[in-house]
């Protein structure tokens, strides 16, 4: 398990930040197949700019003995720490932020 950046190879910016409890290379190979058959915002962005030759996934965080939860946790950690332009979502989110969510969408009012 680990916490990963996608960078543009020589650079150190963070473009992208996941999670994996897989291998890293079958993390890459699924970045990689993802890139070319899915349109979101990270997958475009490596498309149009020479496919997954052109970057490479560095672990942020080994985290061996973690929940998923706990994965998730680190990785949104991350991902507000380094602000990478192309995570589209939270990684994340409390039962709290949840329920707050459904309510907002639903049209209640909390307070």
């Amino acid at each position: 398990m680990s916490v990963y950046k996608i960078v543009a190879k020589g650079l150190d910016e963070a473009l992208y930040v996941g999670s994996t409890g897989k291998k890293l290379n079958n993390r890459r190979a699924k970045h990689t197949y993802d890139s070319r058959t899915l349109n979101s915002k990270v997958n475009t962005y490596i498309r149009e700019h020479g496919g997954m030759d052109n970057f490479e996934l560095v672990v942020i965080e080994g985290c061996p003995n973690l929940t998923k939860d706990e994965l998730r946790q680190r990785e949104e950690y991350y991902r507000k720490k380094l602000n990478p332009p192309l995570n589209t979502n939270r990684a994340f989110r409390t039962a709290e932020e949840i329920k707050q969510q459904i309510d907002e969408k639903n049209g209640r009012n909390l307070e």
